[in-house]
């Protein structure tokens, strides 16, 4: 490109510089890519104010999804916002009554493509050649015959000034913007505020008209006389009208929010800094982010209660559990009215109502238990924790069972 080239395509400090290729090749301008000793030397200065600042003016066809970027020699740029009413007059009555029916969007841009030399003369001529094909539809063959199948939309993209609004919102304040003063908050929504010099990011919509002016007749600009028979403007100049179409809701909702609220980008309705990507200081919206914090501290106190209140009522309903494979160990046990009133000592221990004296009729360990037990709950005893093991004698529980010293 020409801010690092020196003769024979070498960068200022003697290597050689990479070809780009894809859409970096598209967003690129080196006035001595087609002709490299055409002004050796040259370091053009608008090469490097497009390629480092990228200040372009962008087209994508969108049935092929090829693009041209083109320098920002802006000379116009219009947009004008048109609203449709229709109007009903009603007899006796001074002024008609006013239905509104839709506001449409028209872009009027005009732009200059100067070469700085005979190569980048060559490229621009092929650049506006490829805007103007830009033009033309799909065709597919069928039956012997040419069928459009996709009509010729367009992303014009103009830096941050024309360009889809789908993505531009005014997303919830995080955290730590809540945090900062307003005058800090508003710096930073200043200093967030950055385009991407991407084609597929422009505004979609239809070229309605494209004027060329080669300049030919200016004796002020001039053309390259290349060879026999052939020239190359110096300086073309490009007039188009393009007619939007947005590809999301416009307008205002209920709560006094601009955007669609049913089209969800990152928490926040899509086109709500429609159309320049402008987010304004709200001291409004910092008044609601607070008063959604304070909402949502009292709903995890609300919800940190409900789970206590869950977890007192599952040990509650444990403890009949824990109290039941006691006394079960105890009926089983060889001695059965000695081991019943240890586990009556540690049904009161938990706080449950003693259990009925077992049948005498289980005469060995192991036999079922046809007793009634009477269970009362447990108040302000934590869950028990049992652990039981099978051995040669039957069941017991584990050495570091908290209620083993009562069996």
């Amino acid at each position: 490109m020409g801010l690092f080239k020196k003769k024979d395509g070498m960068t200022t400090s003697g290597g050689s510089l990479p070809m780009p290729s894809g859409d970096e090749y598209d967003q690129t301008f080196q006035q001595d890519r087609y002709k490299t000793n055409d002004h050796a030397g040259l370091v053009d200065a608008t090469d490097a104010y497009a390629n480092l600042l990228k200040m372009t003016i962008s087209f994508q066809h969108l049935p092929t999804s090829k693009s041209v970027y083109f320098k920002a020699f802006i000379t116009a740029f219009n947009e004008a916002y048109s609203s449709d009413w229709a109007q009903e007059t009603v007899y006796g009555r001074a002024d008609p009554i006013y239905m509104f029916k839709n506001t449409t969007r028209r872009i009027s841009l005009a732009f200059k493509v100067p070469a700085a030399s005979s190569g980048e003369a060559y490229e621009n001529l092929g650049k506006v050649q490829q805007l103007i094909q830009f033009l033309y539809p799909n065709y597919d063959d069928v039956q012997y015959g040419q069928t459009i199948t996709q009509s010729p939309l367009i992303r014009m993209k103009v830096m941050n000034i024309l360009r889809d609004s789908s993505d531009q919102i005014k997303g919830p304040l995080s955290g730590a913007q809540r945090s900062l003063s307003g005058n800090k908050l508003a710096y930073q929504k200043y200093n967030e505020y950055v385009s991407v010099n991407d084609s597929s990011l422009g505004l979609l919509g239809v070229i309605s008209s494209v004027a060329v002016n080669h300049n030919l007749e200016n004796t002020d600009v001039g053309v390259i006389e290349k060879a026999q028979n052939t020239i190359l403007p110096k300086m073309i100049e490009i007039n188009l009208e393009f007619a939007a179409i947005h590809e999301h809701p416009l307008g205002w909702n209920e709560d006094g929010t601009f955007g669609s609220k049913g089209y969800e980008v990152r928490g926040s309705g899509v086109g709500t800094a429609f159309p320049y990507g402008v987010d304004l200081y709200d001291p409004a919206q910092v008044q609601a982010a607070i008063a959604d914090d304070a909402a949502a501290i009292a709903s995890m106190t609300d919800r940190t209660e409900e789970l206590a209140t869950e977890a007192q009522l599952e040990a509650l309903d444990f403890a009949p559990q824990a109290a039941a494979i006691i006394v079960e160990d105890a009926v089983n046990s060889a001695s059965l009215a000695e081991d019943a009133a240890k586990a009556n000592a540690v049904l009161g221990q938990l706080g449950v109502s003693s259990m009925q004296q077992p049948s005498t009729e289980i005469a060995s360990p192991g036999a079922e238990y046809y007793g009634s037990l009477e269970w009362g709950r447990v108040y302000g005893h934590a869950e028990p924790t049992l652990t039981r093991s099978e051995t040669d004698e039957g069941e017991s529980f584990a050495e570091d069972d908290p209620l083993a010293g009562f069996l």
